[in-house]
């Protein structure tokens, strides 16, 4: 019995088709992604990693100190971790849906690859920030967390030690679930998604 399908079906261009006839679907829509930045070569992409890299040299000057912050120290600095790994995820972001626009394209590859060992590079520099809060004595860190600025991020301190690692750690290898949850934000009308091929099934 033979039947169309009215469902796009999804080939691997490594994969044969079963004697299915190719499909001229013309140019195919993709990812708009200028929510986040205009392309690769975006000054704006540039001057976020170069800011992150900054951003956390100067996070690194409470390494082996987070035991003598006090309460309100405490708070800033994890509200200062909390904005680099936001940063560190739209990076993360655009690089997993760029490439994953054509994931035959060996520039795409490069690029994503580039950037995925950048980012393993600077949230490795993070490590260090939940690691001696998970060394802390409970005593010391209810302490800290009595202040206001500390306080709010109660729900964080009180999670598991992989829960407080930087987002991108715990995100690597990229999953589908952990990317499209960063498109939240962005406006639906702004997505595309591209279809590879449809063709009939026998």
């Amino acid at each position: 019995m033979t039947f169309k399908s009215n469902f796009p079906q999804f080939v691997r261009k490594d994969e044969p088709t079963g004697g299915a006839a190719a499909v001229n679907l013309g140019d195919m829509p993709e990812w708009n992604l200028t929510h986040l930045y205009d392309g690769p070569d975006s000054p704006v992409l540039s001057r976020d990693l170069a800011d992150l890299d900054s951003r956390i040299a100067v996070f690194e000057s409470h390494r082996g100190k987070v035991v003598n912050l006090g309460g309100a120290e405490f708070g800033s600095a994890i509200a200062a971790y909390e904005a680099i790994d936001e940063l560190l995820g739209k990076v993360a972001s655009y690089a997993q849906l760029y490439q994953s626009v054509d994931v035959s394209d060996p520039a795409r590859g490069r690029f994503y690859q580039d950037t995925l060992e950048r980012l393993t590079d600077l949230s490795g520099r993070l490590l260090f920030f939940t690691l001696e809060i998970n060394r802390l004595d409970d005593s010391i860190l209810a302490d800290k967390m009595k202040h206001e600025s500390a306080a709010r991020y109660a729900p964080w301190t009180a999670s598991s030690a992989a829960d407080r690692s930087p987002r991108i750690r715990r995100a690597m290898p990229w999953s589908a679930a952990w990317v499209l949850a960063q498109l939240a934000n962005l406006d639906r009308s702004s997505l595309r998604v591209r279809l590879m091929v449809g063709s009939s099934v026998t």
